[in-house]
């Protein structure tokens, strides 16, 4: 990819978040709008600080298992194939721990926020990873 331009990058990667559908899982009930606005809040800032994260050189070496093999998955991420490994930073970090958090509030509006905003920003850096490899094609 060192023969793609910043600019060009960031082209190519809004376009695939344009085009890349997102899944997210069912929950039991139907989403409320408090869940949908949780839940983009939560997968977009932790798009934002995944990327930010790629700045950060200890961020952008691959995740290996207990060999020192590359890892093939990780939650949120299943690798797309031997060019694009899978990075540090596309490991779930801060979205579980918000998720833990929520089931310590009380259940209402700001339990449903919480919770919805941790689960968006656990499926971040694997969606993020899917952009990248998107827009590096």
């Amino acid at each position: 990819m060192a023969s793609v331009s910043p600019l060009d990058y960031v082209i190519r990667f809004i376009d695939a978040a344009l085009t890349q559908p997102v899944s997210r899982p069912e929950t039991a009930s139907t989403p409320s709008r408090v869940d949908d606005i949780g839940y983009a809040g939560g997968l977009f800032v932790g798009e934002a600080v995944t990327l930010a994260l790629s700045l950060v050189p200890p961020w952008n070496k691959p995740v290996v298992d207990a060999r020192g093999a590359e890892v093939s998955a990780v939650p949120g991420a299943v690798r797309a194939d031997a060019a694009h490994p899978i990075l540090a930073r596309h490991e779930q970090v801060v979205g579980p721990q918000i998720t833990d958090f929520a089931k310590t509030l009380s259940h209402g509006f700001w339990h449903d926020l919480v919770d919805a905003f941790g689960r968006g920003a656990s499926d971040a850096p694997g969606a993020t990873y899917r952009l990248e490899v998107a827009a590096d094609r």
